[in-house]
C-alpha cells in the first residue's frame, strides 16, 4: 500500500512477482502465490481503481507452476487480475507458435484476460542478432494482439562479453547507444502510434500494414534466412515514399 500509495499517477502497471514458476524467484506454492494476487489486487484497486494488476510475469505460462496457480486463478479468483504476462525469451521460429499455445490455455480456463510480455529479450553480443529479434519480436507481438511488449532490459548489467546475463541492455553498461537502441526509438516512433491494419498474404515475406493519421507503415522482413540476398522491388501509386 505503501508503494502504491508512494507512486500513484507515476506507475500504473504492477505485476505480482517475477516468474513464480522459477523455483530460485520463489519459495512458496501456486496456492500461496494466488493469495498474495488477490491481497496485491485488492490493495491496488483501493489506492487507484484505475490501477492494472498483472498476472504471473511467469516464465512461461504451461509450465506446471504457472498453470496450476492460473487455474487456481480461474477457480478461486478470476477478477484479482487484469491481465496475464508471460516471458518471451524463446527462439523467433517458436515465438507465434508459442503465443498461441497461451492463449489457448487462457481460452480453455475461460480467462479471458490479455495477454502481454513485460519480459523478453536477447543477451547477447551480436548486435545484428539483437535488433532481428527486437524488431521482429515487437512486430510480432502486435500481430499476436499482446496487450503491451517490455523488452529486457534498458542497459547492460555488466561487462563481461562472455556472460548472457550482462549483454540484454539496449545501452552498454557505460550508457553508450548499441544498435538495438536504435531500433527500439525507430520501432517506437514510427509503429507506437500505428493502428495494425493486418498481416499480408504475401509470398516468402513477413509483412504487416500499420497506418498512423498520415501514412501508411509496412513492417516487413524475408521469411527464409537463405533469401538475405534477395533484392526486392516494390511498385506504388503513392505520391510520396
Amino acid at each position: 500500500r505503501r508503494f502504491a500509495v508512494r507512486y500513484n499517477g507515476k506507475i500504473g502497471r504492477f505485476c505480482v512477482w517475477n516468474e513464480p514458476d522459477i523455483a530460485h524467484f520463489s519459495d512458496f506454492e501456486p496456492e500461496e502465490y494466488v493469495k498474495l494476487q488477490q491481497i496485491g489486487h485488492r490493495v491496488l484497486k483501493e489506492v487507484n481503481p484505475q490501477n492494472t494488476v498483472i498476472a504471473g510475469g511467469f516464465s512461461h505460462i504451461l509450465t506446471p507452476y504457472s498453470r496450476k496457480a492460473l487455474e487456481l486463478t480461474a477457480k478461486l479468483a478470476p477478477d484479482s487480475i487484469d491481465m496475464v504476462s508471460t516471458h518471451l525469451y524463446m527462439p523467433l521460429s517458436r515465438f507465434d507458435g508459442t503465443v498461441a499455445d497461451c492463449r489457448r490455455y487462457l481460452q480453455s480456463l475461460k480467462l479471458d484476460q490479455p495477454l502481454c510480455t513485460e519480459e523478453t529479450g536477447e543477451g547477447t553480443t551480436d548486435e545484428r542478432q539483437q535488433q532481428i529479434t527486437l524488431f521482429q519480436k515487437v512486430i510480432r507481438s502486435r500481430v499476436a494482439g499482446l496487450k503491451f511488449f517490455h523488452w529486457y532490459n534498458l542497459r547492460n548489467c555488466g561487462f563481461d562479453s562472455g556472460n548472457r546475463e550482462h549483454n540484454f541492455g539496449l545501452l552498454e553498461h557505460d550508457l553508450n547507444p548499441r544498435p538495438s537502441f536504435v531500433t527500439f526509438h525507430m520501432l517506437t516512433s514510427l509503429y507506437g502510434d500505428a493502428a495494425l491494419v493486418r498481416k499480408e498474404p504475401w509470398k516468402d515475406l513477413y509483412a504487416v500494414r500499420f497506418e498512423s493519421p498520415d501514412a501508411a507503415l509496412y513492417a516487413l522482413w524475408l521469411a527464409k534466412p537463405q533469401q538475405e540476398r534477395t533484392l526486392l522491388l516494390f511498385e506504388t501509386d503513392a505520391k510520396t515514399v
